[in-house]
């Protein structure tokens, strides 16, 4: 049910890494900035090894606003 515990041995995800471009970038730097340590407060260790922002919104738009 969960794709970051699929497999054993050579087939056992071993990173998981938080990528953004665009629009979605802008929603990732928000996860990084208020979720990211929610989780790691509740888990003790975070879900991603590291974030890739490649570009945060269109025209440079910054992170987007969050409900």
């Amino acid at each position: 049910t969960n794709p970051l515990t699929y497999g054993t041995g050579a087939t056992e995800v071993s990173k998981a890494y938080g990528l953004g471009y665009s629009q979605t970038g802008g929603y990732l730097i928000n996860y990084m900035k208020a979720i990211h340590p929610l989780v790691v407060e509740a888990q003790g260790r975070p879900t991603y090894d590291a974030y890739l922002v490649g570009v945060a919104g269109g025209a440079f738009a910054g992170a987007y606003p969050m409900n």
